[in-house]
């Protein structure tokens, strides 16, 4: 009876494919590693930026919050127009296409 492996001698056998899918992925998460890390220093200057920020933008979401509870008609007006834009926005450049 003839296997594949008879037909093809110089294929790599089972084993030897699984070592080698196992080298990749080590080499992989490894790489993933070392890009996770430079994203991350990438982008500590933009995170210091907003740390400076954090108070003023947190009263700024509560001012924003307190208002639209005492007024939510508003809210909702200024939601329903932002949509329009939105949509009228994405048709204008669906049409210039």
């Amino acid at each position: 009876m003839m296997t594949n492996r008879d037909a093809n001698p110089s294929s790599p056998t089972r084993q030897e494919r699984k070592e080698a899918l196992l080298t990749l992925l080590e080499q992989q998460r490894i790489d993933l590693l070392v890009e996770s890390e430079r994203f991350l220093r990438a982008g500590q200057s933009f995170d210091n930026g907003l740390k400076r920020l954090k108070t003023p933008l947190y009263m700024a979401g509560g001012l924003v919050a307190w208002h639209s509870l005492r007024h939510p008609y508003r809210m909702l007006h200024n939601a329903k127009r932002l949509l329009a834009g939105y949509v009228v926005v994405r048709k204008f450049r669906q049409y210039l296409k």
